[in-house]
């Protein structure tokens, strides 16, 4: 890394001013970031101001998910929207690895223990196979790799082949991913799932569902971006 970073000085993906592998110091104040959230979900919460305790939104109360907690830098609005279309649907893996850096300076904020693994959200190998690769997954390594967490991607398998979640309610994004995934039978007590952008939260509570069911006790949710819903 060093020696490619010698031949190849990593660059802001905003003004290609030379950087660390995140964003530069003068482009960081115009990206989306979430000042306040709900503790548990990561909803960006704008009526509270950073100094604020969050606490816990409306959706989490009436409901709790199973995962317990979220690691989220920013809003899923612009630029940082396009730099996740950009790596998801094109492999620009640059923005993969600046992404990875601003998750990585959030949960060295995180006051509470670090996950023992990270897991990225895996597709079904049929997506897989259109797509050609997990960008949930590139984001986890850049973020193992910088933090000295090993990714186990092995921990977790998506047995079900689902429509993208887009377009649907949050009902019906509920009923799409039920018995998505399934769970290894040996799992650390406290992991992380990692993923590009958590909309409803629907996704990420039934693959952590089934982590709690095969013995997990603590689940975050680290993620580049939260929307709004």
């Amino acid at each position: 890394m060093k020696l490619l970073d010698a031949l190849l000085p990593p660059r802001c993906p905003l003004c290609a001013a030379r950087a660390g592998h995140g964003f530069c110091d003068d482009c960081r104040p115009l990206l989306p970031w979430i000042l306040a959230a709900c503790e548990m979900c990561g909803t960006p919460l704008p009526e509270i101001t950073e100094a604020a305790d969050a606490g816990v939104c409306g959706n989490c109360q009436a409901s709790r998910p199973y995962y317990d907690h979220a690691v989220i830098p920013f809003k899923y609005g612009a630029p940082v929207s396009g730099h996740i279309q950009a790596l998801k649907y094109h492999r620009q893996l640059r923005y993969a690895t600046a992404l990875a850096a601003m998750i990585c300076a959030r949960a060295w904020k995180d006051p509470r223990p670090p996950p023992q693994a990270l897991i990225p959200v895996p597709l079904h190998r049929r997506r897989l196979r259109q797509r050609g690769f997990n960008q949930s997954l590139e984001i986890a390594r850049r973020v193992g790799a910088e933090l000295g967490i090993e990714v186990r991607h092995s921990l977790l398998e998506r047995v079900r082949h689902t429509a993208p979640q887009t377009a649907l309610s949050r009902t019906e994004r509920r009923r799409n991913v039920r018995g998505a995934f399934r769970a290894a039978a040996a799992v650390p007590a406290h992991v992380a799932l990692v993923d590009d952008v958590v909309t409803s939260g629907s996704t990420a509570n039934a693959a952590a569902r089934e982590l709690k069911r095969a013995g997990v006790r603590t689940v975050s949710i680290w993620a580049a971006a939260r929307t709004a819903d």
